[in-house]
């Protein structure tokens, strides 16, 4: 069988957090089909790391800069982050044109999640490949800062759903939108990834007051301080625990908050299991706006892969789940559904949502991403 080299443009870098663009291509490269893989991680500009930079070089950046020097993290998967230094730029674009040059010499397959490095041409790229794939997985417009970024950022995506052979989509309305300009969409959504997620348990300690728990990206834009603030004020007998990287320092306002609500740092995704096996509850306060509208929260299948009980506002996604989860609209049905969980929760709901959390894994999905690809391919 002829082999195909994979490259891929993330959105999010090759990290130990693993986003949905690195578990797509973990799954992809194991495939007797794929040969070399070439995993760009979003790039540095270095000016832009002068001005802030407690942020830049803090250990959450870490992916991006041990990936300057291009290296492999498994046998054929290459990473690199292109570094756009001021007055040196057109170095780093010959540069990654030289690295694209040994993957693109064979049959290879375009894998694009992110934004484009400077200098590499998209539209040649996209011709030249046997197949190409552009992952929506998220609405990346919705981050942009005002109105005519947004719509900058907008025109970027159209131009990519518009010029490759397939499209993924994270959710149903975001394939709406894309089924408009590329009628080969398909809906793709999130998924947990048991392949990193087998670790050994460690015993659920019993805590002292019942820990509410949240594990990811802790985003202001995304997630409902008010209601969080509330909810903590509303029962003070239990902990409200917020584990993971922050995109700003007091993401949680704890400044004005409750003193039962406590930031955890980040941790690698292996640990992630035990970390969310303390909570008693798992929570999604999110804020349910344009922001959220383009999500497909991994978190939920993470939740329901480790049997948590899960209580979420009505953000995307959740309805999938209606049956298994308590969706709430409002402070006080987030609180009464938090502490109906905490007294009530049983062995056989546990393993309910287990079960659900398995066929919604990534070793479950990536059946359907092959299925799409092979087909495209005529394999």
């Amino acid at each position: 069988m002829e082999k195909y080299n994979l490259i891929v443009f993330g959105y999010n870098p090759w990290s130990d957090f693993w986003k949905r663009n690195q578990t797509m291509v973990y799954y992809l490269s194991e495939e007797t089909w794929i040969g070399e893989v070439f995993f760009v991680n979003p790039s540095i500009w270095f000016e832009q790391s002068l001005r802030a930079p407690l942020q830049e070089f803090s250990s959450l950046r870490k992916a991006y800069w041990r990936a300057c020097f291009p290296h492999k993290v498994r046998s054929n998967i290459k990473v690199y982050t292109p570094v756009y230094i001021p007055k040196c730029a057109k170095w780093t674009e010959l540069y990654i044109n030289h690295l694209l040059a040994t993957y693109t010499n064979t049959p290879y397959i375009l894998l694009i999640n992110g934004v484009m490095p400077r200098g590499v041409d998209l539209d040649k790229l996209t011709s030249n490949s046997v197949l190409s794939i552009y992952d929506w997985s998220d609405d990346f417009a919705q981050f942009a800062g005002d109105e005519d970024d947004k719509e900058r950022v907008q025109k970027k995506i159209n131009h990519f759903i518009k010029s490759v052979d397939i499209v993924f989509t994270v959710n149903e309305k975001l394939l709406k939108r894309a089924l408009k300009i590329n009628t080969n969409s398909y809906p793709i959504c999130n998924g947990t990834n048991l392949a990193m997620f087998h670790v050994r348990m460690q015993p659920k300690q019993k805590n002292s007051r019942p820990v509410i728990g949240y594990a990811g990206w802790l985003v202001p834009d995304r997630l409902d301080v008010e209601l969080i603030h509330m909810c903590a004020k509303t029962l003070p007998e239990y902990d409200f625990v917020f584990v993971g990287p922050k995109v700003e320092k007091d993401p949680l306002r704890l400044c004005s908050a409750p003193t039962n609500i406590y930031y955890k740092k980040p941790v690698p995704f292996e640990e992630l299991p035990n970390v969310i096996n303390s909570f008693d509850i798992c929570i999604l306060p999110n804020n349910v706006n344009s922001y959220t509208d383009g999500n497909d929260p991994i978190k939920f299948y993470d939740y329901l892969y480790l049997g948590k009980p899960i209580v979420t506002t009505r953000t995307a996604g959740a309805d999938k789940f209606l049956d298994i989860v308590d969706i709430c609209d409002n402070y006080e049905d987030f609180c009464e559904a938090i502490v109906r969980r905490i007294s009530c929760d049983d062995s056989n709901l546990v393993w309910i949502r287990q079960q659900y959390g398995i066929e919604n894994s990534w070793a479950n999905r990536i059946k359907e991403v092959i299925k799409i690809i092979t087909k495209n391919l005529a394999l």
